[in-house]
């Protein structure tokens, strides 16, 4: 029996080292490069297993999608050839499938992972940036100081540092291109599992960790759910449920000028008994933007959150606790009636600070629907100097108490479980305890 038990074991285990769904290995040419020969007849995909040949999805359009000018086929099982015709000095963007479509399959079915590709091709008689192995060198030095010397969330989540330099140092150094160096950084970033570790390379973006949030709202449906549904620009919206009237902020990475609408529509509502606030699909931004409009909520004077930051030149390699307040607005009455504050997991960074405001501040506020993501880090800017920058977190962010953000969140003060339907649990949970009187 043990023999059979272990045969099957090892047959389990093998099944389930394979089930992993198929990813792009490489591309040709593969996102953020840059200087590409605009003679290139065809974009080449590589996955890491056997796909399936009878579909896929290049996701895209508009003028920035590559003109393909035949018939896609696959040169062998892994890998597919798309013919196109590119022009000089122009920006490119598609992805290997993406949420609305995901045609990328290997035989099992199973889609690949998204993967976006978005590359410059160069003007005539220009060279493609090379860089050389001394830079190569010299930039993997630099992120590996900045590691360990400005990197506030270095040891949040136990990262073997030594073994990720070890393992994945050497592509870093073996590349030749700002692009190559920019995808090679960020996979080596990846364990960190930071949303805001972010590497550029020249105009193009890459991201080391998805965070896969799971929104606790359905956006499409508000405007039916919303008496007077009203939005005055891409971040505001205004209306009422069930009565009360009702504020949804988008996010906080607009100019003041963006956010008037919500602090006319405060002053409007300054006597109203209740209203509703909904941060779901706030995933931060500015947080003096976000201090503004609290102010209009708050009560009185409070320390909301603190903060140290990595600083080498600091005792210990960190700056003294700094404790960052909110206070009322001088010029505007605080709100005197119920808020019901809506929030979920897309909460994330300053977004987080502005529930933290509210609850510090003496705004009668309940924090309605799901824990918050947890993730902050004010990032500071590394330069590689070969053409690729990081940008890092610097801070270490803490509740008032000092305990830290990251990777915990903030609790809601009723938790409401999100289930995707024609309704709205959180709105209607919120509606519910607002005219309880409770």
């Amino acid at each position: 029996m043990r023999t059979t038990f272990s045969a099957l074991a090892a047959f389990i285990l093998a099944t389930l080292a394979l089930a992993d769904p198929p990813k792009v290995l490489h591309a040709t040419p593969d996102n953020a490069d840059i200087g590409v020969d605009p003679a290139l007849a065809a974009i080449t995909i590589q996955f890491d297993q056997d796909m399936e040949p009878h579909g896929y999805s290049l996701c895209g359009g508009g003028p920035s999608f590559p003109e393909i000018t035949g018939k896609i086929t696959w040169s062998n099982a892994r890998t597919i050839v798309v013919p196109v015709k590119l022009v000089a000095g122009k920006t490119y963007n598609l992805s290997v499938n993406c949420p609305a479509a995901q045609n990328f399959k290997n035989p099992r079915g199973e889609s690949a992972a998204v993967y976006p590709i978005s590359f410059l091709t160069r003007m005539p008689g220009d060279q493609p940036p090379l860089i050389t192995e001394d830079a190569a060198k010299s930039a993997l030095e630099t992120l590996r100081k900045a590691i360990d010397e400005r990197y506030s969330y270095r040891d949040v989540r136990h990262v073997d540092w030594d073994d990720v330099f070890k393992r994945l140092g050497p592509a870093v150094e073996a590349a030749r291109t700002p692009g190559e160096v920019g995808r090679a950084v960020a996979r080596l970033l990846a364990p960190a599992g930071d949303m805001h570790i972010v590497v550029h390379v020249g105009p193009f973006t890459l991201a080391s960790h998805f965070t896969n949030v799971r929104f606790n709202l359905d956006f499409s449906r508000l405007p039916k759910l919303i008496a007077g549904w009203n939005m005055p620009n891409h971040r505001i919206a205004t209306g009422t449920y069930d009565g009360i009237p009702y504020l949804l902020i988008a996010d906080w990475m607009g100019s003041a000028a963006d956010y008037a609408p919500a602090i006319d529509w405060l002053k409007a509502n300054a006597s109203a008994p209740a209203i509703i606030v909904d941060a779901r699909a706030n995933s931060g931004g500015d947080e003096l933007i976000a201090r503004t409009i609290a102010s209009h909520l708050v009560a009185r004077t409070a320390v909301y959150a603190k903060n140290k930051t990595r600083d080498p030149d600091s005792p210990g390699g960190w700056t003294q606790v700094f404790d960052r307040e909110i206070e009322p607005a001088k010029d505007a009455t605080p709100f005197a009636g119920k808020i019901a504050v809506l929030m979920g997991k897309g909460c994330m960074s300053s977004n987080e600070s502005f529930l933290l405001m509210l609850r510090r501040g003496g705004a009668h506020a309940m924090l309605i629907g799901e824990t918050s993501y947890g993730g902050s880090g004010n990032p500071r800017l590394i330069d590689l100097r070969c053409g690729v920058t990081v940008l890092l977190p610097s801070w270490f962010d803490m509740l008032p108490d000092g305990t830290p953000l990251e990777g915990r969140g903030v609790q809601p003060d009723m938790t409401v479980e999100w289930k995707p339907g024609d309704s709205d649990p959180i709105l209607e949970a919120a509606a519910s305890r607002l005219k309880s009187g409770k």
